[in-house]
């Protein structure tokens, strides 16, 4: 059963299929923000679904749940067989190293409620063979491998991996590969500038965004003139 703690649910990231029958390469929507920033809530991304071999770092699709009662779900490999994740304090330890997770945001409010603190310390866990050790990007909003009650995933439960954004309110973020994912971005770095200014116009531009753009962006506009222009640009 999900859990909740200050109103927010702690995401699974079930996925929802966009298309039915058999088909190697599927569409999904992201319905949570549990892999954010990597995944956006209501986002849609394609999948090669097909099973491999997955390796630390890596996205995967993977079924979990009991018979009939699967659901596939997105997260990302922390840990393979024979690997011992540990956490401690909200960092990842992986064989006793801490693990470098640019991809990670925390964005939950601590202290974290009783029931919840495996979401900031647990383990030592020792990843079994042919088992993975998984979670979800948004630390906080994600129910994974830390809590007992999810568990490592079998690597025969792995149905597939995402391969790009290909839907997503966020024009900048349309066609982002998924497949190199440990890697925050890797685009070029002026377009990724271009794409964060957009981004931030796109969640500034109500309750005040004029205020805060450049003065030569809005220079001879008034207030509903310069709002229009920014509306414009999406």
């Amino acid at each position: 059963m999900l859990k909740t703690h200050s109103m927010v649910l702690i995401a699974l990231a079930i996925l929802f299929c966009g298309r039915t029958g058999f088909s190697q390469t599927q569409v999904f929507t992201q319905p949570n923000s549990a892999m954010e920033p990597t995944i956006l809530q209501g986002e849609k991304l394609s999948a090669e679904m097909q099973p491999f071999q997955p390796s630390r770092g890596d996205l995967v699709i993977f079924e979990h749940g009991v018979e009939h009662e699967a659901v596939l779900v997105v997260k990302r490999v922390i840990g393979i067989g024979g690997d011992v994740v540990e956490g401690r304090n909200l960092q990842i330890f992986l064989n006793g190293k801490i693990k470098d997770e640019p991809y990670v945001q925390h964005t939950g409010k601590r202290p974290f409620p009783v029931g919840f603190k495996t979401l900031e310390t647990f383990g030592p866990v020792r990843v079994p063979a042919g088992k993975l050790f998984v979670a979800g990007d948004n630390r906080d909003f994600s129910l994974d491998s830390r809590d007992p009650s999810f568990g490592v995933v079998s690597v025969t439960d792995v149905r597939g991996r995402p391969i790009e954004i290909v839907d997503s309110p966020n024009l900048g973020r349309l066609h982002r590969s998924l497949r190199n994912a440990s890697v925050v971005d890797d685009r070029d770095p002026q377009k990724t500038v271009a794409d964060s200014f957009m981004a931030n116009l796109v969640a500034n531009r109500i309750g005040g965004a004029v205020d805060r753009m450049e003065p030569e962006f809005t220079a001879g506009l008034g207030r509903p003139e310069a709002e229009k222009a920014i509306t414009r640009l999406f």
